[in-house]
């Protein structure tokens, strides 16, 4: 179950999500749940529930916690804190299928703090996170080690007319395991008494330079990027260490900004301390180009081999009867795009998008051996008519090697929508068909069946959304056929003066 509400009460906004989902004895599910607020008004922000923020990529990034953050931006002035659970405790349970992992309940609190105007930016942090022993009972034997982490940094950045500095620096203060024993320290290995160094302990370091200068229509940057073997934050789902890259690029338009190009280069270095059996020493490129010549035509293509970590849904997994995200460190990565007006009201067009991802995946914070590919091709047309229909097909091909199994997944799909009632009634449909081999055997057919109506009137809007998926089994499949319907209806009222 689902429900996100947004009030909106002199000039406070309040945007609420909530998010429900009780076990599942058939297939071993665990249940969840997830709800949230962030209440605005003018300069401040609080947050209240399970929600994210980011303090820098060092520190604090995007990790989800339940409890409770604040953003202030009075005048020039830049303060932002949080305290929460970013980890609830779950003991080993090998019946689940999603086989999670056990842990304890770990607990974070963080403040930043700075200063920013047009041309200088200066912010301290300071994150700390820990894990709880006695979350849960056995946890005393348990092979679980219990972490103690803080991380101090510091972001400064300056305008200097056309040239522009940035820097980034973190101090990582580690115990893997608060068990063990204290060790004597002074003021800096102890952080002026607001870490206790252990024997399992380790102090490490991050740091990120940039540089940037305007000349004419072409931008030059030169970067220095080092992150000492075993950096890890306990704020970051994943956090890539032990290497050093040098990089410099250049943006520039050319033909009147009808052709944009970037171009960035450079060399990675790893094995900092000469403790890894095998070095991956290389060069690092991106670029990007993007060409529009006119209102009717537009594309661009990217190529980057610089490493980064991403979430990846698993594309029309049939061993799974829900989607399930995956932890990827991305290697390779090609996209592009184009499309194209066939007629000079630009009422039909036809495109295309294409990508291909190679990468190894993350488990238990270590990046496996193996390798992973993934393609997605969509080719679509769409067409939009004087009485306000519109249609949308689209022929869509998967292939994705990921785990030691090989999914291939095609079909085609529909879309059409329609307004009424001068623009307040909005009413679309898709039909999707999805053929999926596994192992080069045809073994499934997914069919996805969406609807969606909204009405909005005056104060008032009103949406409801369905969905639909059957999935067949054919004679290769081993598993049985499933079948999901959801509903999801949402109300909107808008005070107005």
């Amino acid at each position: 179950m689902m429900a996100m509400i947004n009030i909106d009460v002199l000039g406070i906004q309040s945007p609420f999500s909530f998010i429900h989902a009780n076990g599942n004895s058939v297939y071993r599910l665990p249940s969840y749940a997830f709800y949230g607020v962030s209440p605005s008004y003018k300069w401040s922000k609080l947050h209240v529930g399970d929600r994210t923020m980011t303090f820098s990529p060092y520190t604090l990034n995007g990790h989800m916690f339940r409890g409770v953050g604040m953003e202030l931006k009075p005048g020039r002035w830049r303060i932002a804190g949080m305290h929460g659970r970013l980890k609830r405790a779950v003991a080993e349970d090998r019946q689940f299928l999603q086989g999670l992992d056990p842990a304890f309940r770990r607990m974070a609190a963080g403040i930043k703090m700075g200063y920013e105007s047009n041309q200088t930016k200066l912010a301290a942090i300071l994150f700390h996170a820990d894990d709880r022993q006695g979350s849960f009972a056995g946890d005393s034997t348990s092979l679980l080690r219990p972490a103690d982490n803080l991380v101090l940094g510091l972001e400064a950045s300056h305008q200097f007319g056309p040239v522009r500095l940035q820097m980034d620096l973190a101090r990582n203060y580690l115990t893997r395991d608060k068990r063990s024993d204290r060790i004597e320290s002074d003021w800096k290995s102890n952080a002026l008494g607001l870490f206790q160094p252990r024997l399992s302990s380790s102090q490490t370091h991050a740091i990120n330079i940039k540089s940037s200068i305007n000349i004419k229509k072409a931008t030059w940057s030169l970067g220095y990027e080092k992150v000492d073997p075993g950096y890890f934050s306990l704020g970051s789902l994943y956090f890539q260490n032990d290497f050093e890259n040098i990089t410099t690029g250049v943006q520039w338009s050319m033909l009147k900004q009808k052709l944009n190009l970037a171009l960035q280069s450079g060399f990675q270095r790893t094995n900092l301390a000469n403790k890894e059996s095998n070095n991956q020493n290389r060069w690092l490129v991106s670029a990007n180009a993007s060409y529009n010549p006119s209102s009717w035509f537009n594309s661009q293509v990217s190529y980057s081999n610089f490493n980064h970590t991403t979430r990846l849904r698993s594309i029309s997994n049939p061993l799974s009867p829900i989607d399930s995200l995956s932890l990827i460190s991305t290697q390779r990565q090609i996209t592009g795009y184009a499309q194209w007006s066939l007629n000079k009201n630009q009422t039909s067009l036809v495109g295309l998008n294409t990508s291909y991802q190679q990468g190894q995946s993350i488990l238990n914070d270590l990046i496996q051996q193996d390798k992973n590919d993934f393609l997605l091709i969509n080719i679509f047309h769409q067409y939009r008519s004087s009485s306000k229909w519109q249609f949308s097909s689209a022929i869509n091909y998967n292939t994705s090697s990921f785990l030691n199994s090989n999914l291939r997944s095609i079909g085609p799909s529909l879309q059409v929508q329609k307004t009424f009632y001068k623009d307040k009634m909005n009413f679309a449909v898709q039909l999707a068909d999805n053929e999926i081999f596994q192992e080069k055997k045809h073994s499934y057919r997914a069919i996805n069946l969406n609807a969606a109506v909204a009405y909005s009137t005056g104060h008032h809007s009103l949406q409801f959304r369905s969905s639909f998926i059957n999935r067949i089994a054919l004679a290769n499949s081993a598993l049985l056929p499933f079948r999901e319907i959801m509903a999801e209806m949402g109300y909107t009222y808008r005070f107005r003066k």
